[in-house]
């Protein structure tokens, strides 16, 4: 998809398609949303069609959102169709995916700037508008950082908010963005003590969603990575409530497969281990649980996972091999003949 000349055949029909539909045209949607897999596929080939790609995303939006305040002003019309702003959304999703940076100049140069029309999406009463707003909220993160961060004090509250311990069913994948695009945020701030004043905030709104049994598993897993995420970058924050949390965080993530996102959450994990120890001591098993299911850690986690477990050993003295019989044979082997404790 990433050969120019491949790219140009298939997006002769799809451009020829994209002149003949109007903005409110019910055959606009499928067409965003195939540009939208395009978009993503295509990387940074696809940057000759991003910028009118792009205003279209844009109009649409900022249509669509005024329609709407127009029909909550007067709602003996009809309501706008929310379709719309949720695939112009995707498709600016896979727009920032695909092209990162190189997309910068279009995203700044709207007036009002795009991420005034995002945070307002963030505010929509209709729970899928605000699913599709915290991907693209995730995805500037992770892209277009510096284009997103100016904006954050808009965007932070309404997603605070959003992190709810027992959502609505409808609103659930919502819930689900804003906490995984908490931790992208996270990570993208590193230690800059800019982003401290949210941590608060958001550690509040995370534990008690890791905490609830009945909570839905993806919103309990998503919660683990962001409050292991947000560990990692500040953890003086977050080490102090590690024991209240333990063993929900090692609970919801020990069947993962591994992968990147996993990674850095239990690296953050470890920090946090690292400055408040006696946090983890009671549910020490769930810990060392959580370890051996790891196939193929990353070479800094699995230094981390050995220091702690070294130092542990250490402490324990002659306990230690009660409490490895405590684990049972199968994480005590794996625990020994990974890192020899």
């Amino acid at each position: 998809m990433q050969n120019p000349s491949l790219l140009q055949i298939l997006m002769r029909p799809l451009e020829h398609k994209w002149s003949k539909l109007g903005d409110d045209d019910d055959d606009l949607v499928p067409l965003l949303e195939c540009l939208t897999s395009v978009t993503i596929a295509a990387g940074p080939s696809f940057a000759n069609w991003a910028p009118i790609v792009y205003e279209r995303c844009y109009r649409i939006i900022h249509t669509s959102l005024i329609q709407y305040t127009t029909w909550q002003q007067n709602q003996d019309l009809d309501e706008p169709d929310r379709s719309f702003v949720i695939v112009a959304l995707d498709l600016l999703s896979g727009l920032v995916q695909g092209l990162g940076m190189q997309l910068a100049p279009s995203l700044n140069s709207s007036n009002p700037h795009l991420l005034t029309l995002v945070v307002a999406c963030l505010k929509h009463p209709q729970a899928s508008v605000r699913q599709s707003g915290y991907a693209l909220i995730g995805d500037l993160a992770m892209s277009c950082f510096e284009v997103l961060r100016p904006h954050l004090p808009g965007v932070m509250p309404e997603l605070i908010a959003q992190l709810e311990p027992s959502p609505k069913v409808e609103f659930i994948s919502a819930s689900n963005n804003a906490a995984w695009s908490a931790g992208e945020i996270a990570l993208h701030y590193g230690t800059d003590p800019e982003f401290q004043q949210w941590v608060p905030q958001l550690i509040l709104r995370l534990i008690p969603i890791l905490l609830n049994p009945g909570c839905p598993k993806s919103l309990s897993e998503n919660a683990a990575v962001t409050i292991g995420r947000i560990g990692l970058v500040q953890p003086e924050a977050v080490a102090p409530h590690l024991e209240s949390f333990a063993m929900a965080w090692c609970q919801a993530l020990v069947d993962i497969k591994d992968n990147e996102e996993k990674d850095s959450a239990f690296r953050g994990f470890c920090t946090l281990i690292q400055a408040n120890p006696s946090g983890i001591s009671k549910d020490f098993h769930w810990f060392c649980h959580a370890v051996v299911r790891w196939q193929n850690p990353s070479a800094e986690l699995n230094e981390m996972f050995s220091q702690i477990l070294q130092a542990f050993r250490q402490m324990a003295g002659a306990q230690w091999e009660n409490q490895m019989l405590s684990f049972g044979p199968t994480i005590a082997e794996r625990l020994r003949a990974r890192y020899n404790v």
